[in-house]
Order: C-alpha cells, then structure tokens, then sequence
C-alpha cells in the first residue's frame, strides 16, 4: 500500500480494492482495482504484470473495462493494478523487442478469468460514496514510468496490506423524507444516505427489463392501435430486430408504406411517451448484444420516475426496497451514483462534536 501512495497519491491508495479468490487454474488474478470515486478521463492508470513483468496488452486493457460495465459514467476509465500468474509456456513475451508486449496461448481463457475477477471484486465491494470528504494534507500526485512501478510491487496484493473490505452491498434504509421531489433522505446504520431517485430507480427497472427480456415481459395494451411512421433508415433497423422488439414489449405489424400499426408497448413505460422511446431504439446502431442492452438501458431511463416528481412515503419505501435487492445498487446503467453516504463521524465533525 505503501507503494501505491507513493505512485499514484493517498486518495488513490484509499480507494483501491483488492482483488480475492480469483483462481482460475492455470489462470491466477490477484492486484487491486479502484473505485468510481478514482475514475480517469484516460486508460494511462490500467497496468499489467505478468508473472511480475509490466507488460502492455489491449486484451487486458479491454477485459478490466467490460468489468466496470455500468459502474462508470460514458468517458472515464478505472485505475487498476493487475497482476496474471500463469505457466510460461502459455505466454510469448518474444512478439515485441523490449518484451513489454505479450500474447496467450488462450486468450479467451485469460479475458474471462480477468474480467470475472475484477468484476466480482467490484459486486462485493464497492462503496456507497461519501459527502463532503474532508481533504487530506497529503496529496500527491507522483508518476512515473509503468516498468518502475513494477518493480515497486513485489507485494502487490498481500491481503493484511490493503484496505479493509467495504460494504458488499445496501444496509438496511429507514426512509425520512424527500428532498427537492427529486432525493430519497434515509437513515442507515451509520448516518444518512441520499437517493437519487431517478437513478435507483433506472437500476431497478434495467435489471428488470433485462431479466424480462425473451421471457414473460410486462406489456401494456393500448385502446386502439396507434399508426407509426418511420423513414428508410428506422424500417432497416426495425426489420432487422423485429423479433428482439417483440420480446422487449412492442407489438408492432406492417400497415402500408414504411408505417406500423403499434399494439402494446412495454409496460415499464407507465407515463413516458413510447412514440419517442421507440423512435431512440431505432436511431441505435450496434451488434446485437449491444443493441439489446441499449434499449434495455432506454426502457429504463424513460419509464424510472424523474427528477422533480412528488412521491408518496410508500412509493418511497417501496423503490428503497427494490433497489437493496438489485445486484448492482450504487450505480445507475449509466455508471452514476444512486446514492451517496453521511456518516455519523462526519456529522459529529462538522457540529464539532469529535
């Protein structure tokens, strides 16, 4: 840890995680992976060892980002120190006259077991942020080149030496109030925890929707069949996913010239105008898979509850609820924060009771 403060600075050090139980024999990840609070407009604070060797591979690089998938905010990149011990002869280090470039002899092996650790180390122990941190007196901001920080890190992971585990997931909220018609104020059992409403409920109904999707969807009927119009480019995407917009909740049939008679819509749009939801769907470009979780992430945007909407204490309570049970609470599909924490320390300080 010692190492980490002098590399990278005490605020980057604090907010490292490390990774545990990531043995997927021949493949062994250990290392630590930032928080969101640490998140970088840059991919310069990813770093890899192998065997103890920095190395540069782009795989890996793209196995840690698709571990943060929807934990950070679109633009901002993980810090991350990654250390892969594995057989020697499932590398080759001779691809690249200084040997800082690597390849696998399996490489799908490798990503999977990578983006697995990272990921659950994530799930387990990502932190509620918190408000108002007071500043710390030391905060530097030391670099250097990769190669250097790997000689500093022969204890990379040392269980005793990181920082303590954090929460695995939401205490248990007693709701106070709202705020601004647009906050959750709840008690926890170390101090207040502020909501967003609009982005737990956007978890909440994108973990929905995707459990949802292919199987028993929600549909809402509507009284009569609505016309929709669409230009060349929306009827070739529509024709291409027709099947995949069934199964998200759209009941949709040719009626003429590039228009559509509209049955049902998904349910999870309880007020927002589907019209509009469907004609973004349709502007989405992408493979499939990422198509998918596009609309998916779409559905959810428009028909959470929004900023500046008056609820009711059960309405409140009952979204409190929903989202403890979801398997990702701190983050919104977009990688913003649903909520943020005060502890009881915080306030003692500020009243000047510590």
């Amino acid at each position: 840890m010692d190492s980490v403060i002098q590399v990278y600075g005490l605020e980057v050090a604090q907010n490292m995680l490390a990774i545990k139980d990531a043995d997927w024999s021949p493949v062994k990840v250990t290392g630590m992976v930032g928080t969101a609070t640490i998140a970088r407009a840059s991919r310069d604070y990813i770093s890899f060892f192998i065997n103890r060797r920095w190395v540069n591979n782009r795989l890996l690089t793209w196995a840690v980002e698709e571990a943060y998938h929807g934990l950070l905010p679109t633009g901002k990149h993980p810090v991350a120190i990654i250390n892969i011990s594995l057989p020697l002869n499932e590398i080759d280090v001779n691809i690249h006259p200084t040997k800082s470039e690597v390849k696998f002899q399996n490489e799908p092996r490798v990503f999977v077991a990578v983006q697995k650790a990272v990921r659950q180390t994530l799930v387990e122990q990502m932190p509620v942020p918190e408000i108002a941190e007071v500043a710390t007196a030391y905060k530097p901001a030391v670099t250097g080149h990769p190669q250097a920080v790997g000689d500093m890190f022969p204890q990379l992971v040392t269980p005793s030496k990181v920082a303590p585990t954090l929460v695995v997931s939401l205490p248990a909220l007693r709701v106070i109030g709202q705020f601004m018609a647009s906050y959750i104020v709840t008690e926890g059992p170390d101090g207040l925890y502020l909501i967003d409403q609009h982005a737990a409920h956007e978890r909440v109904l994108f973990e929905k929707v995707r459990e949802q999707h292919g199987g028993q969807v929600e549909v809402q009927g509507l009284l009569e069949p609505v016309t929709f119009e669409v230009n060349p480019r929306e009827e070739a995407v529509l024709k291409s996913h027709y099947t995949e917009l069934g199964e998200f909740g759209f009941s949709l049939e040719p009626f003429g010239n590039r228009t559509y008679l509209v049955r049902a819509v998904p349910a999870v749009l309880r007020k927002g105008d589907w019209s509009s939801v469907l004609r973004e769907i349709l502007d989405t470009t992408g493979e499939k898979s990422n198509w998918r979780e596009k609309v998916v992430i779409s559905l959810a945007c428009h028909g959470a509850v929004r900023a500046g909407e008056v609820l009711s204490d059960d309405e409140m309570r009952e979204l409190v609820r929903q989202l403890e049970k979801t398997s990702s609470p701190h983050t919104c599909p977009h990688g913003r924060p649903t909520l943020i924490h005060l502890s009881s320390g915080q306030l003692s300080k500020e009243f000047g009771r510590s």
